[in-house]
């Protein structure tokens, strides 16, 4: 039997979550200081996040597995922390690949490692484990939010940096932004996403950029490996310094790809219900917002992702 979570450990406990993509999870760092639990995001590159993952994940696992629980495994031991007094948060999304299969992987890492006792929550949609990470309704739709911010300040980030004429003024700019929507999240403003976004463009439009075209080099492939720097060995700011544009799509068109699962299986196997027109709902919604976001970004003069409705007719 692996460790519980409980909810009195809510008051005792910080929550370990690993590192993936900036500003993303210190948006969603933030819905969960508001919700009352205490977390660190794991940020360090270490050499020993992958000896702690190949002593504790069988190599024929993929890579990211290997990183991630590589990384817990190392903060453990890292004397950092009263192991007695964390659990580690890790996702899963319902698909068949390790997104939905690191948890069991890394309870099999603990116990091998000496932490059985240590507790591994899973925070899913779908009531995929008993350890299962509740939040409530207002939470989720504040992560929805966080993961539309992230992606308009990942975007811009990656369209300034490379031809900023005044040294580190987009890095400024962009934690300038990032601690303000971060320290947000308790607040009915986060919601007003038009007017927050019209703030971070008007942020980042101060920028002096230069008019010397740049290569434009795409980031693709698996989700972690794509924004994690600890995947990819800091590819972004490696293309950055190459005078490139790294050019990324943002997180929510993963959100809505998981979220058209439910609408695809009704088109292709005849599965209806509530999951069907819930998520059929629930995408209208999200890709509304996300026209929002990509009219304001061409207003301020930045180059906008497709709409997700153009990414699936593309498909």
């Amino acid at each position: 039997m692996f460790a519980k979570f409980t909810k009195d450990m809510k008051a005792t406990h910080t929550i370990l979550i690993p590192t993936m993509i900036d500003p993303h999870f210190r948006f969603m760092q933030g819905v969960l200081r508001d919700e009352g639990y205490k977390s660190v995001l794991l940020g360090e590159n270490r050499q020993n996040i992958v000896e702690e993952g190949l002593r504790s994940v069988h190599n024929d696992m993929c890579y990211p597995a290997l990183l991630v629980i590589g990384q817990f495994i190392d903060a453990l031991k890292s004397g950092e922390f009263d192991t007695h007094k964390v659990a580690l948060l890790i996702s899963q999304t319902g698909g068949g690949c390790r997104a939905s299969n690191y948890i069991n992987l890394l309870r099999k890492a603990l116990e091998d490692s000496g932490f059985s006792y240590v507790p591994a929550i899973s925070l899913n949609f779908g009531s995929l484990d008993e350890n299962e990470f509740s939040l409530g309704k207002k939470s989720l739709l504040k992560l929805f939010a966080a993961i539309f911010y992230g992606d308009l300040m990942m975007g811009l980030y990656n369209q300034c940096k490379p031809y900023e004429k005044i040294k580190n003024q987009t890095n400024e700019i962009y934690e300038f932004c990032a601690e303000r929507i971060k320290n947000l999240t308790d607040q009915r403003s986060f919601f007003n996403l038009k007017k927050n976004f019209k703030f971070i463009l008007s942020q980042f439009a101060k920028i002096e950029r230069d008019d010397k075209p740049r290569v434009k080099v795409g980031i693709v492939g698996e989700i972690y490996l794509k924004y994690s720097p600890i995947g990819n060995n800091g590819l972004n700011a490696y293309l950055i310094r190459e005078n490139a544009e790294p050019v990324n799509t943002g997180l929510m068109d993963f959100v809505l790809t998981c979220i058209y699962d439910a609408v695809y299986d009704k088109q292709l196997y005849g599965k209806g219900g509530v999951a069907y027109y819930g998520s059929l709902a629930v995408a209208k919604v999200v890709e509304f917002f996300q026209r929002m976001m990509i009219k304001q970004m061409k207003r301020f003069g930045f180059r906008a992702p497709s709409p997700f409705s153009e990414v699936r007719a593309a498909a």
